[in-house]
């Protein structure tokens, strides 16, 4: 097996398309922490997901990419199998996207056509399994074997009007990454604040920063007890996204203070994301209303400790 480095335990694994290159980069770069800290500041609603705010992966300065599209792959001439061991040959990780209904271990598996992608980081002729990472049936991130036969069922499964995406990618032979940038992450920091995304466009029909709590509480609000859904997804999300700020703090020395608050916030999302597993586990409605409380004590506290920690920033700057 031709098996590339891989950390399948990411500081954010909740969505495969950031599990997966985040988990490239902890595999690659040694300062890698302080990267995604700087870069995974702010969030956005939108349908009532959470994303964090921050380009595709494809995108990212770090990388070294190879991106193409359905005419441009037909045009090579080879296999699906050909073109990933070739590239993990050189070391270049395989994302991709296909059918899962033709993937083993996977709630589509047999049933239905559902497009997804996967990460595909080791290859082995012997037994002409590839070694992949993303969600499984069971709800969990993890690396799974995949048959030759089973990906090209699943890739050439897919139909004409199905997401088409084949990248090849690696770390950058020649990037480094030094130290972290106050001013970028001030800039950052403000913009979760004043609830503006992070780079120039401000799209009207998602919800920046911190009024995403809003949306939660609204959604909470609207929502009857006995018929709570509640898409777990964007509490990992939250709880991941409060988990980089406080390294991030941690990582600054900010204030006792500030540190303190970051963790109080970080614990109260811990007691919200308990109650939403227990009541998926026993099938009890949520007391919703203990949860916006515990939304408002968050919010507030965030608040306080962001606009202190902009100002120690600012004043370290102008030293």
């Amino acid at each position: 097996m031709k098996q590339l480095p891989l950390d399948l335990n990411p500081l954010i694994k909740t969505y495969n398309n950031l599990a997966q290159p985040i988990g490239v980069l902890q595999s690659n770069l040694k300062n890698s922490n302080a990267w995604i800290m700087q870069h995974f500041i702010s969030v956005y609603y939108f349908n009532e997901y959470l994303y964090f705010d921050i380009d595709s992966f494809t995108l990212w300065e770090c990388f070294d990419v190879e991106e193409l599209d359905r005419d441009e792959f037909e045009g090579l001439g080879i296999s699906v199998t050909d073109f990933i061991c070739s590239r993990i040959e050189k070391r270049r990780y395989v994302y991709l996207f296909l059918n899962e209904k033709f993937i083993p271990n996977r709630e589509a598996t047999g049933n239905y056509d559902y497009t997804h992608d996967l990460l595909i980081y080791g290859c082995d002729p012997v037994t002409k399994e590839f070694r992949t990472a993303a969600y499984s049936k069971n709800g969990q991130y993890s690396m799974q074997d995949i048959s030759w036969e089973s990906l090209e069922k699943g890739f050439y499964g897919l139909g004409q009007d199905d997401v088409f995406q084949l990248v090849s990618y690696c770390v950058k032979s020649d990037f480094q990454f030094e130290k972290m940038d106050i001013s970028q992450i001030i800039d950052g920091l403000q913009c979760y604040l004043n609830s503006e995304s992070i780079d120039a466009f401000h799209n009207p029909m998602l919800v920046y920063g911190i009024s995403i709590y809003a949306e939660l509480k609204k959604e909470l609000e609207n929502t009857s007890r006995d018929t709570q859904l509640v898409i777990m997804r964007k509490y990992r999300i939250l709880y991941e996204h409060k988990n980089i700020i406080r390294l991030l703090f941690q990582e600054l020395d900010l204030d006792c203070n500030t540190m303190s608050q970051s963790l109080t916030i970080f614990k109260q999302l811990e007691q919200i994301f308990l109650m939403l597993m227990r009541c998926k586990a026993t099938a009890n409605s949520l007391p919703n209303q203990k949860i916006i409380k515990l939304l408002d004590s968050i919010e507030e506290l965030e608040r306080k400790a962001l606009t202190s920690a902009i100002k120690q920033l600012k004043t370290r700057l102008e030293k």
